[in-house]
């Protein structure tokens, strides 16, 4: 890894613009992990830690708002 990050970084690429794309796409992947987790938690976790009731009501509402943000910046910051 390091000879790759020394190569990355001899090569000549604009590191910064490298680390805002990064940063993108983790943001515009962001709403396929937090469901993935979510649904987890709803079904594969043994039934006296799943999440139930107001609380996964709550966690839901939460995880969807952080989603929807992390989408919302990841188009932004790619278009601009």
């Amino acid at each position: 890894m390091l000879i790759v990050g020394g190569l990355l970084v001899g090569s000549g690429v604009n590191l910064i613009r490298l680390s805002i794309a990064v940063a993108v796409l983790n943001a515009i992947l962001l709403p396929s992990v937090l469901l993935l987790l979510f649904l987890l938690a709803r079904r594969a976790l043994p039934e006296e830690h799943r999440l139930k009731g107001f609380y996964a009501l709550l966690v839901g509402t939460g995880l969807g708002l952080t989603a929807a943000l992390g989408l919302y910046a990841g188009i932004v910051g790619s278009l601009g």
